[in-house]
């Protein structure tokens, strides 16, 4: 019954989260934590590979947005990630139209049949980073952010938490989060991954003027 009424309401609306975050070619499977920046308390995020990136992906109103209307409000790029020249010119293309990248600059394309593009990849490596070892740069409509945290880079583009809490420790007190859209209504889902009890505030992103607590163990 918990999981049942947990997957009815996870099931509905459109799933929020605010960090797209580039895998390359890699399946999803193979997510490496290591290569992940620190992902702020009351932040989501999904990943995508280049084939999601290339025909899935666009820009609207400074967000990545996909078909389904599910959208992100930052893409970020894994650290010691390969990026192929097609990948580098549609990343290229949605920080121009406004969405903001995390990431430091690509070391190569890994993809030997760009070794005749050099230049164009170069090129374009500068145009978004430019020589420096950190930094922040704007392309277009968008702001590319390297060699700071990306806790940093989210202030800075003023992109607020989606559940603004703190679980304690990061290890052994971890609150877990989902967040569900429905257009006139949100659904946050909370699963606290410790034996000890939280009490404290949670702020919501959300413009609901009232809220109703559910025990999915209970189903009140």
């Amino acid at each position: 019954d918990y999981q049942a009424r947990c997957a009815g309401l996870m099931r509905i609306g459109l799933s929020v989260a605010d960090l797209c975050i580039y895998l390359g070619e890699n399946a999803p499977i193979k997510l490496l934590a290591n290569r992940l920046p620190e992902i702020p308390e009351g932040y989501d995020f999904d990943v995508c590979t280049q084939d999601a990136l290339l025909s899935r992906i666009s820009a609207k109103d400074g967000r990545i947005v996909l078909p389904d209307g599910v959208n992100y409000q930052m893409l970020v790029l894994q650290r010691n990630g390969d990026v192929s020249l097609h990948a580098l010119r549609k990343i290229a293309n949605l920080v121009k139209e406004g969405v903001p990248l995390y990431g430091s600059q690509p070391s190569s394309s890994g993809s030997l049949n760009d070794s005749a593009f050099v230049k164009e990849y170069q090129a374009l490596v500068n145009q978004l980073w430019g020589t420096e070892k950190s930094g922040i740069k704007n392309y277009g409509k968008g702001t590319v952010y390297w060699g700071i945290t990306l806790a940093e880079a989210l202030v800075k583009e003023r992109i607020k938490p989606d559940a603004g809490f703190k679980s304690g420790n990061i290890v052994t007190d971890k609150i877990y989060f989902a967040h569900r859209n429905l257009g006139d209504r949100d659904i946050y889902f909370f699963n606290n991954h410790s034996k000890n009890i939280f009490k404290d505030t949670i702020r919501l992103r959300t413009t609901a003027t009232n809220a109703e607590y559910w025990d999915p163990t209970t189903g009140f």
